[in-house]
């Protein structure tokens, strides 16, 4: 299902479980950096990250920061 949908259904499923944040691992990147915004708008959660760069040096995302502690 997730190759199908490449991907956003594992984020679906996620905010079903009620997850409290989730970080992005290697396999959010299997359909390409592109995809990565589609998921951070997926998910109900917050997504996690110290790393995380546009390949043009901007940001990945025009979503809001959220720090956690």
């Amino acid at each position: 299902m997730s190759s199908l949908f490449e991907g956003v259904p594992v984020f679906e499923i996620a905010n079903h479980l009620g997850f409290d944040v989730a970080t992005l691992g290697n396999h959010e990147f299997d359909y390409g950096w592109q995809k990565i915004p589609q998921f951070l708008d997926a998910a109900d959660f917050p997504i996690v990250n110290a790393n995380l760069a546009h390949p043009d040096g901007g940001r990945l995302h025009d979503g809001a920061s959220t720090i956690l502690t």
